[in-house]
């Protein structure tokens, strides 16, 4: 897998925000993918009472489609957080880069055990790089190959929306922190790119 660093790179965030209609006061986390079990949308979930305690002015935006939405949806109702989340459905392959431009930080927060057991390559990692944006994931072996925490992203323990929140909280918190995970991130993409993977490939 790799990145289109051509349609994800960083994009001036207030001009995306006002583009999508969203908020320029909120601070915004931002996960993108299929709504499947595997992918831990529900520790987020979970984490966003916790967050909005230390960062009221936090939304969420669930970009994507999947069998666990309605489930999603209803946890959402069950804990009051209507306001705090938007979930967009499917939207166009264009539009992808420009919520995850309009972020304060980007999240993946798979689970343990389908992800350790099978491995994966998650292209929403590679996409939230070549935006330059602060990442969170947990600790899966398979992105713990080429990701370095604190370095590039955020490690959290898998199924633990304590540790997820701690760590959204702390990249909303500490400016410097969120800008040196942007820019490391960044110049990994590089590497990462369609391109550079088409090479790795070929050389093979």
């Amino acid at each position: 897998n790799g990145a289109n660093t051509d349609l994800f790179k960083p994009m001036d965030k207030e001009e995306v925000k006002e583009g999508l209609n969203l908020d320029r006061s909120i601070h915004y986390v931002c996960f993108v993918g299929n709504l499947a079990p595997w992918q831990g949308v529900e520790y987020l979930i979970m984490a966003a009472p916790l967050i909005l305690k230390e960062v009221p002015n936090t939304r969420f935006l669930i970009i994507g489609y999947g069998v666990m939405k309605e489930k999603l949806v209803e946890m959402v109702k069950e804990l009051n957080l209507d306001n705090n989340f938007i979930f967009t459905g499917a939207v166009d392959y264009e539009l992808v880069p420009k919520y995850i431009n309009a972020s304060d930080s980007c999240v993946a927060p798979f689970v343990k055990e389908r992800n350790e057991k099978l491995g994966f390559s998650s292209l929403k990692i590679f996409e939230y790089m070549a935006c330059a944006k602060p990442i969170i994931t947990t600790k899966i072996p398979c992105l713990m190959d080429f990701l370095e925490d604190n370095k590039h992203v955020l490690f959290v323990e898998p199924n633990n929306f304590n540790d997820l929140s701690n760590a959204i909280i702390k990249i909303l918190k500490d400016n410097e922190l969120a800008s040196n995970l942007s820019k490391n991130a960044f110049e990994l993409s590089k590497e990462y790119s369609w391109n550079a993977t088409a090479k790795k490939v070929a050389k093979v």
